[in-house]
């Protein structure tokens, strides 16, 4: 264990400790994994009918080598990352969305076959419902998905554990409980991004915290919050909201701070 990664580990559990609590509902997701989601986001993020969704590549840096896109799949989003022809993807959005996900591969002129990876932030259906589509469709991808969550994945194949400071595909792997017990987020520290899933949300051009009415353990999650200023990054990408990419890890270091 690296020193940096051993720093970080003691300011996680200085800060209170791992509480891992059961998880009920969540904000924009249900419990269900092969379940549509309950409740819709709060804050400013774009909700479009299922005829109004679009799939859109978002290049979030100029390095052609390595870029992430996002796709927009309305009140949700899964993410891209394409490196050297092969591919990462980053959630898979609800029931159905693996053709959206599909349409932004074949725009950066890559297919299923080239997709290496798969991380499942969290369990929840409008997070993991494309995923057993997307686990046929690409048999050759692993799929990851943090420890304590993957009892709640049911994808018709094995899914492998994550847990704090693991690598997928050249990206870290950061331990967020608070929304789910097992939730992870994905740091690319290479070219600054931070893929937030549900441990934050984008509101108003702004990193906002975790939505507290449907957070199950809301301090585990503002702890997760503050874990996560401990890392630098300009852009943050979310589960729900539009994407900040400029000063991401300052404003989330301005969440908590006090706290």
């Amino acid at each position: 264990m690296s020193i940096l990664l051993s720093r970080r580990l003691l300011l996680r559990y200085g800060a209170g400790g791992m509480a891992m609590g059961v998880v009920a509902v969540a904000a924009g997701c249900s419990t269900d994994a092969s379940s549509e989601p309950q409740d819709a986001p709060s804050g400013d993020a774009d909700q479009t009918s299922d005829g109004d969704r679009t799939s859109e590549g978002q290049s979030s840096n100029s390095n052609d080598a390595s870029a992430w896109s996002r796709v927009d799949l309305g009140f949700v989003s899964a993410y891209v990352l394409v490196r050297g022809g092969q591919a990462a993807v980053v959630d898979t959005g609800t029931q159905g969305s693996e053709s959206d996900i599909e349409a932004v591969l074949r725009s950066l002129d890559l297919r299923w076959g080239d997709v290496g990876d798969v991380v499942l932030t969290h369990s929840h259906g409008d997070h993991v419902g494309a995923a057993a589509a997307i686990a046929q469709a690409a048999p050759d991808a692993a799929f990851h998905a943090g420890e304590a969550d993957i009892p709640a994945i049911d994808i018709g194949r094995s899914v492998s554990a994550l847990v704090d400071g693991d690598r997928v595909f050249d990206l870290s792997i950061i331990h967020t409980p608070g929304h789910t017990p097992g939730h992870v987020c994905v740091y690319d520290q290479a070219n600054g991004v931070l893929v937030a899933s549900d441990a934050l949300t984008g509101a108003g051009g702004r990193v906002g915290l975790p939505n507290k009415d449907f957070t199950p353990d809301y301090e585990e999650a503002l702890r997760s919050v503050k874990y996560l200023g401990t890392f630098d990054y300009d852009t943050a990408y979310f589960g729900h909201g539009e994407p900040v990419e400029a000063n991401a890890s300052e404003e989330v270091r301005q969440l908590t701070a006090g706290r």
